[in-house]
């Protein structure tokens, strides 16, 4: 899922859903280059045990103008 924030409206709006066979390289390339938006990424996965496990991935993410072209940042 990807955020962003309406200054508008001053409030956090869902921009865009994936379903669960897109992949974190799928999240990244959705985010644009210029602007700030803020992600979760629910990662399933199976451990050498054979249990299925789950972590989900807090994301804010920096586009390239957004801090005045300081650069392009994500924080996980």
């Amino acid at each position: 899922m990807v955020q962003l924030f309406d200054e508008k409206k001053k409030e956090v709006v869902v921009e865009k859903t994936g379903g669960p066979a897109e992949s974190y390289d799928d999240l990244t390339a959705s985010l644009p280059d210029n602007d700030c938006r803020y992600a979760v990424y629910d990662f399933d996965f199976v451990t050498s045990e054979n249990c299925q496990k789950t972590k989900i991935f807090f994301i804010t993410s920096l586009g390239m103008w957004a801090s005045g072209g300081l650069g392009c940042g994500f924080w996980v």
